[in-house]
């Protein structure tokens, strides 16, 4: 199910950053929607793969998603569960691996991290691809979301908005304060068993709270906006 969930959401959310408004028939698809072109390249000595329509298309700018993966799982795997590629058109789809393959974590802000992220961009021009700066999207699950949650937050120059499926908000005295980010998208389920182990609603409310510190309103007053599905999720802007 959340599967079809981050399948689903992040399409209207990158959408609306691209377009400027919301698509309120946020589970619909693109006609004709799917990248068939994968490559695999080298960044920084780690795998990215790679997904984009089968033409070059070097004169178009492309917007360029993103997808992070969680604890112990490959970037081919993440790419063969989400599947995130077959909703997309006209767009580049990246799937990264951490530093140590199928890693347990992120780096956060490790220089090599740091590097790593900033090089995505020339990689995909190096790839034949013209990358859109202005539609440059982070999103992830689980440990990739957190690690999405923080890159769209200390490298807005990178990242223009980010979306995480059940994960909050990791390390904040990391996070740069003065920094605003971007419009963030945040798939929680309350009755998730992990997300309990790592705090549960008190992560979630920690979670809303930082990315909602410049809020004029107050950190304090929840998404800008929620919408309950089924039982057990809901999908928030903040």
């Amino acid at each position: 199910p959340y599967t079809t969930l981050f399948r689903s959401l992040l399409p209207c959310f990158l959408l609306r950053q691209s377009v400027g408004h919301w698509l309120y028939s946020w589970w619909s698809v693109p006609h004709h929607a799917g990248l068939s072109r994968q490559l695999e390249l080298s960044v920084n000595n780690r795998s990215v793969l790679l997904y984009a329509p089968a033409s070059r298309l070097r004169s178009t700018l492309l917007p360029v998603v993103v997808v992070l993966h969680g604890s112990s799982v490959s970037n081919f795997e993440m790419a063969d569960t989400t599947r995130y590629h077959e909703i997309m058109e006209s767009a580049v789809v990246l799937y990264p691996e951490t530093r140590i393959p199928k890693g347990l974590k992120w780096d956060y802000d490790a220089p090599w991290e740091t590097s790593f992220f900033k090089a995505l961009p020339g990689a995909v021009a190096e790839a034949g691809y013209n990358a859109d700066p202005s539609r440059f999207f982070v999103v992830g699950h689980s440990a990739g979301g957190s690690m999405s949650l923080f890159l769209q937050n200390n490298m807005p120059e990178v990242f223009q908005a980010g979306a995480a499926v059940e994960a909050g908000v990791g390390l904040v005295n990391k996070w740069q304060n003065q920094s605003s980010g971007g419009p963030v998208l945040v798939v929680w389920n309350h009755n998730d068993p992990v997300l309990q182990q790592f705090g549960g609603e008190a992560l979630y409310n920690t979670t809303l709270t930082q990315l909602r510190r410049h809020d004029p309103r107050g950190a304090t007053t929840g998404p800008s906006h929620a919408t309950k599905i089924g039982r057990a999720s809901c999908r928030e802007r903040v």
